[in-house]
Order: structure tokens, then C-alpha cells, then sequence
């Protein structure tokens, strides 16, 4: 199977696909599914044909015409560029029971990192998972853990005062689950603001709604004139 360098710059747009390939590949597994083509996996994520034969091109020929894809192999393929099997350390942040409650994502469990510590305002049950710390021990844990990701879900106080300790503690990288958006010199920062998602949904539902609405009046328009 002929593979380009993993270490080739992936395009932006396609890094941010590869978690939707690598969990429908999951789901193909998990089926006893081993070949797939390129029509099936796009009706799995939504998207075109083509548009998944140009991105699995991007990276080597993972099938034959006529064939399909070989699930496994995508799988690995796509867990490597993704660095699931990196096992990078991570520390939670949180307070008044955030950080505690976000340890239990299984996407924290599944993905190829380790969480070391949570810092979190309030205790955590007698069965928790890892240990939890104050917020005024996070420097000496970080340093001593090799910290290379902070999931950042704390609340508004002291907001500054927090991210100016968040910089000095100089993670590769920052997953901002706060309202609010922020950059830190040489830390890739990725936010997540499920408000904001909600909101969105709302807001579609709402186009769609206007939308009928505006179809029976324009359809009950004729008979209005008539009468």
C-alpha cells in the first residue's frame, strides 16, 4: 500500500475532517465491516464521493477500483495522523465541580491521552478517578507531570488573572471550553462553546419554520385573490 509522508502539511480544512473519518471508520469496525467505498463512507459522514476519494488520495491509496477501502487500515492510518497513540498528558481546569464533571468524558478516555490531575474548587467523590488539586497548586503539577494539553473550563471570575496563569504554564495546547475566545502566544488553543452550538440549532430550526410558513401563505395567496 503506497503511503505519502505522514509528515506532509495536511490542509487545514482536511485536519478538521479527520475526527469525523476516524469515528465513522469506528463505527464501520465495530459493524464487522472491513471494506467500504467511497459512496458508503460518504453517505456515513454526509458529504460527497468525491470529496472522500480527494481527501483519502491526500494521504496514499487506501483502496482498489472497484474494491473499496480497507477499513483497518484507513483506521490506523487515521489515529496516527491524529495522534491518538500519542498519549499526551492532560490537566482539567475547572471549578465548582467542571473539571471534575468533564474527567469522565469518555472522549478523555478513548483518544489516546492521560489525564494527571484535576484542579477543581470543590472535592471530588471517594471513587474519582484521579487525583483532584487547588488551583494554587496547578504550576508545580503541570511542571512536574509534563503537562502538554489544558482542558480550560472555568467561569468568568477572574478570568485574567487565570489566563495570564494559563500562558505561564506554557501547554502545547489549550481546549477552551469557556465563553470566551482567547489566544496564547505559542499555544494552539481550540475552543468548544456548546451555547453557541445550541443557539445555531435554534436558529435553523427557526429559518425552517419561517421558511413553511412562508411556502403555505405564498401557496394560500391564489385562493386569497380568488375570493
Amino acid at each position: 500500500m503506497a503511503q505519502k509522508n505522514i509528515d506532509s502539511e495536511i490542509p487545514s480544512a482536511l485536519l478538521h475532517r479527520l475526527p469525523r473519518y476516524y469515528r465513522a471508520l469506528r463505527q464501520l469496525i465495530a459493524g464487522d465491516i472491513l471494506r467500504v467505498r467511497s459512496t458508503e463512507l460518504a453517505r456515513l459522514l454526509g458529504t460527497g464521493a468525491s470529496q472522500i476519494r480527494q481527501d483519502l488520495h491526500y494521504f496514499g491509496e487506501f483502496g482498489q477500483k472497484g474494491y473499496g477501502y480497507n477499513v483497518k487500515d484507513l483506521y490506523s492510518r487515521m489515529g496516527e495522523l491524529l495522534g491518538v497513540n500519542r498519549n499526551y498528558s492532560v490537566a482539567i481546569w475547572g471549578e465548582n465541580g467542571s473539571g471534575i464533571m468533564l474527567a469522565g468524558f469518555p472522549v478523555l478516555k478513548q483518544r489516546g491521552v492521560c489525564v494527571r490531575f484535576v484542579a477543581d474548587s470543590v472535592a471530588a467523590p471517594r471513587d474519582f478517578a484521579y487525583p483532584v488539586i487547588r488551583e494554587e497548586e496547578l504550576a508545580e503539577r503541570c511542571a512536574s507531570n509534563g503537562i502538554d494539553i489544558v482542558v480550560f473550563c472555568v467561569g468568568r471570575d477572574r478570568l485574567e488573572e487565570r489566563l495570564r496563569i494559563l500562558e505561564e504554564l506554557r501547554p502545547a495546547g489549550v481546549w477552551n471550553l469557556t465563553e470566551h475566545a482567547f489566544s496564547l502566544s505559542g499555544v494552539t488553543v481550540h475552543e468548544l462553546c456548546p451555547a453557541d452550538d445550541f443557539m445555531a440549532l435554534c436558529c435553523d430550526i427557526y429559518q425552517k419554520q419561517k421558511s413553511e410558513v412562508s411556502a403555505v401563505e405564498a401557496a394560500l395567496e391564489p385562493k386569497k385573490r380568488n375570493d
